[in-house]
């Protein structure tokens, strides 16, 4: 909890004083305190320890805001519920028993008219009361329990359990394996757009942070901002896994959602995170060329579906025009030449939609020159040996592609 068992004594005895006269008191009606046992999550003075009751009145207080003393104590004053359930049924009846009338009048004044000692017994409440809620109040601004509680509270989706304070206290004192708990439950919430919810997001994981920082762990991913999204992790980060997906709504390189967030000590990993990373928006036509080179055969077949799978990493690292090139590459230098003999009208139906994702996405324009000699030194390539005559192409083996004025890969032909 981030503080010394003598820092508490005075509200523990405070507590443990309050929730005495609470369940203890005679003069309340039969039944009366059981609320009390339910709001304060304790079974009674004896059965729970002073930090359990400590802890229970906190949450109370923490997820009652608009508590006052008076309000329990009008309630605990209250002839048990039960009673007056079975009256009202009674009163209801199409033939109303006359001693039912009487017990409604002498139920009104029962309630309307609180005996001299009972008034005692709520003063007395009272007073303690306000010496609870004045000592809780007094504990210092960073204690971690009441501040991630509070900051918790803003969170109306994410579904606090039962005694929240209490809840987040056993994790942290639990250390990593208790932290995994609260930052599943971060990890669970849904995309928003709601600023205040960011806000709210942010603070409990900068809080998180924080009290894992005071058990020697850290957070990963370190730069995760549920407002910002932040940047990737950079690369071997200890723990963190990352998958990258194209996304039209988040800018290459940063983070699009944590799966799991993880906690690392120096290059120890406790607890490993998933992190998922936008390669930017997808060229047009992807999704329908991956589905088309799954009908590439043989093993060539493989590597243009792993280069296919090999855009999204680069994408989301900076590099997504080289993995272009190398899907091209791949392509007309391992799997086209088989294709093409087999199937030659799927494989040229490929190579089109391939030339056009390649040029609305990435910006490279495919070239097939009709002379060797019609392009700049080094941007046609024929095969070793070749003794050249008029230079004519006879047969293009592989486009090759450029960049605005920019060479990014020669073509490759037979010349005459």
């Amino acid at each position: 909890m981030g503080m010394k068992p003598d820092d508490l004594a005075g509200l523990r005895d405070a507590v443990v004083g309050y929730i005495d006269h609470l369940l203890l008191a005679e003069c309340f009606p039969p039944g009366a305190t059981a609320g009390a046992r339910y709001v304060l999550g304790v079974s009674g003075v004896g059965e729970s320890s002073p930090h359990d009751l400590l802890l229970g009145w906190a949450d109370f207080l923490l997820t009652w805001p608009a508590w006052r003393a008076h309000r329990l104590e009008r309630r605990l004053a209250l002839p048990p519920s039960d009673r007056l359930a079975d009256l009202a049924g009674r009163l209801r009846q199409p033939e109303l028993p006359p001693e039912a009338v009487w017990e409604a009048a002498d139920l009104l004044d029962a309630i309307a008219t609180v005996p001299p000692d009972t008034q005692a017994a709520l003063d007395r409440a009272a007073e303690l009361g306000r010496e609870v809620d004045n000592r809780l109040a007094a504990q210092p601004d960073d204690w971690p329990p009441a501040r991630l509680a509070r900051a918790a509270m803003t969170l109306g989706e994410w579904p606090r359990p039962p005694g929240l304070l209490d809840w987040l206290c056993d994790q942290a004192t639990a250390e990593a394996d208790g932290l995994g708990p609260i930052l599943d439950e971060l990890a669970k919430l849904e995309p928003t757009a709601d600023p205040a919810h960011l806000a709210a997001r942010d603070d409990v994981l900068a809080l998180v942070r924080g009290w894992a920082a005071d058990i020697g762990l850290a957070v990963a991913p370190a730069d995760r901002s549920f407002a910002a999204g932040g940047p990737a992790p950079p690369a071997g980060s200890p723990g963190v896994a990352v998958k990258p997906v194209f996304r039209r709504d988040v800018p290459a390189g940063l983070i699009v959602r944590v799966k799991a967030f993880g906690l690392v000590r120096g290059e120890e990993v406790i607890r490993p995170a998933e992190v998922v990373i936008s390669a930017g928006p997808p060229p047009p036509g992807l999704t329908e060329l991956e589905a088309a080179a799954g009908a590439i055969p043989g093993p060539a077949g493989e590597e243009v579906r792993a280069a296919f799978r090999d855009l999204r990493p680069a994408g989301a690292g900076g590099y997504g025009e080289l993995a272009a090139v190398e899907l091209f590459t791949r392509f007309w230098d391992q799997a086209y030449p088989e294709w093409a003999a087999n199937h030659s009208a799927a494989a040229a139906a490929f190579a089109d939609g391939l030339g056009r994702m390649l040029a609305a996405g990435y910006g490279l324009a495919a070239f097939a020159p009709l002379h060797y000699r019609d392009h700049p030194a080094g941007w046609v390539v024929v095969p070793a040996g070749t003794r050249m005559t008029t230079g004519r192409v006879v047969r293009v083996l592989r486009p090759g592609l450029v960049a605005g004025d920019a060479l990014r890969l020669p073509a490759r032909v037979e010349a005459e």
